[in-house]
């Protein structure tokens, strides 16, 4: 691909969603301030649904009984560990077939131009266009869910990767090859080590994709996992009941970032250095 066309890809893309928080200043207090911002959300919502008295706003502490009432009759737990599962088979091969795809991409100019447009096109694309084409081709069961957390991911990790592999330090690949590095090298030592900060900021934000992409799944479904739960209650006006299931993702989604913050800061500690 041309320089002209990868400029223009990474304008497109604006690196949506990067975390890795080299383009903002951090303040030393981090932790505090989220677990702040968080109590004082959660206190907002406790007040705003006991003063307005909304069927479809209920207060925190009724959400968390009725999250409480339904694990002790079994609907969380079961489900839960049946999304997860789905979640970690989608979202390992997504992040597989991606990583595989953008190194080749990065590597190849002929890959680049054959597969490099269909993938943007189909990011461009709203995710949830496909779900229907899904449920004709694999019908209801869990191969529609997969497909689901599979395409919700993949072509934003695909992207986001390729950026990371072509952002290349002109100076270090230069005293590769005049060491005569073999492509191996040059890619374990060089390649791999420079886009490792922007991997591990898209495989966080896949991984958000990705639960996006289970639930959604799910609802299309109703029969499986913590979506189907959400697209039962839904259907029932039990208000109190969806959001007690919607703590549940959301409490999934911020174990899931909190481990990728950590790994971030684990293998990329040499970056801010």
């Amino acid at each position: 691909m041309g320089i002209a066309r990868v400029n223009a890809r990474r304008s497109a893309l604006g690196r949506m969603g990067h975390p890795s928080g080299k383009s903002r200043v951090t303040s030393t207090p981090g932790p505090l301030v989220e677990i702040g911002s968080l109590l004082g959300g959660l206190l907002a919502w406790e007040l705003l649904g006991r003063v307005l008295g909304l069927s479809w706003l209920p207060p925190f502490s009724a959400c968390v009984g009725a999250l409480i009432d339904l694990i002790n009759q079994g609907l969380i737990l079961a489900q839960l560990a049946d999304s997860v599962q789905a979640l970690a088979i989608g979202f390992a091969a997504a992040l597989l077939a991606s990583f595989v795809i953008a190194f080749l991409m990065a590597e190849f100019e002929l890959v680049d131009l054959a597969i490099g447009p269909y993938i943007y096109a189909f990011f461009l694309l709203p995710s949830i266009a496909l779900v229907p084409v899904f449920l004709a081709v694999f019908g209801i069961g869990d191969l529609t869910r997969l497909a689901v957390i599979f395409v919700y991911c993949f072509f934003y990790m695909a992207l986001n990767f390729h950026t990371a592999f072509l952002e290349r330090d002109s100076a270090l690949m230069e005293m590769a090859e005049s060491f005569q590095a073999s492509r191996w090298q040059r890619t374990r030592y060089v390649v791999v080590p420079m886009a490792l900060p922007l991997v591990l900021a898209t495989i966080r934000v896949g991984l958000s994709r990705a639960v996006k992409g289970m639930i959604n799944g799910e609802q299309f479904i109703a029969i499986y996992g913590l979506g189907g739960l959400i697209e039962t209650f839904g259907g029932e006006f039990a208000a109190v009941k969806v959001f007690a299931v919607i703590l549940v993702v959301v409490a999934l989604a911020l174990v899931l970032d909190v481990l990728m913050r950590l790994l971030d800061a684990r293998w990329t500690r040499w970056a801010a250095a």
